[in-house]
């Protein structure tokens, strides 16, 4: 059978699309306020790390993509999205740190010189679990 379209039908505005961002802020955890902090990839022992490269959950540490977090806040392999205001970015939980407690987020960037001009920030943070491993 043939569906049937009323006038009514075609008067109604279109539904908005959904972005991913309003997605997940729909479906996921929001945390509330991080401080945000950031430390390297860089292949030598020094303050951002043991130079391995390899992170808590056993998966290389990968720039722009790998956070660290407190576990006890954000799970492992959770889908991170840091919301700025202007700007979000997506982020996955694969790391931890001594210093990372409570509503702290450690970034993975490439060099020791692009971690300390990040700086520190804050932002507002939301996490998603998701069903697949750490990478």
């Amino acid at each position: 059978l043939e569906s049937i379209i009323t006038v009514a039908d075609l008067e109604k505005p279109a539904a908005e699309p959904v972005t991913y961002e309003d997605w997940f802020r729909e479906n996921a955890t929001n945390a509330g306020e991080f401080k945000l902090t950031h430390y390297c990839c860089e292949a030598r022992e020094h303050i951002c790390g043991t130079g391995d490269g390899i992170t808590a959950t056993g998966v290389p540490v990968t720039p722009y993509w790998t956070c660290a977090v407190d576990p006890s806040v954000i799970p492992y392999g959770a889908e991170v999205m840091i919301d700025y205001g202007d700007l979000v970015e997506f982020w996955k939980a694969q790391d931890c740190g001594g210093s990372i407690k409570s509503n702290h987020l450690d970034l993975a960037v490439e060099t020791h010189a692009e971690a300390l001009e990040k700086g520190v920030t804050s932002a507002v943070v939301y996490w998603l679990e998701v069903n697949h491993e750490f990478d």
